[in-house]
């Protein structure tokens, strides 16, 4: 093992970033790529096996993706069983 090759090695002049250096900021306002739904469509159709991922527009304007999972009486129940009153909700949407 006395007589092993020495390794070649170059001098870094410049580094480089393997890091993300941008970022992508999705507007909020923007609804084209977003379909309006009614709350008995949540449940319906072949694309609701348990849950379904909507993004719920307030009455005060405040907009929040939600997995909703069931329907009780007068609130929406999310994944992480949080109760979403249905008053409170001014439009639903799915992408």
């Amino acid at each position: 093992m006395g007589n092993l090759p020495s390794v070649f090695q170059n001098k870094v002049n410049n580094l480089k970033s393997n890091d993300q250096e941008s970022f992508y900021s999705s507007n909020r306002n923007n609804f084209n790529n977003l379909k309006k739904i009614n709350i008995d469509e949540i449940f319906k159709g072949s694309s609701y096996i348990y849950k379904r991922k909507v993004e719920l527009l307030f009455l005060n304007g405040n907009m929040e993706e939600k997995i909703i999972v069931s329907r009780n009486g007068d609130y929406l129940i999310t994944i992480d069983n949080e109760k979403i009153r249905i008053g409170d909700v001014k439009e639903i949407y799915i992408k």
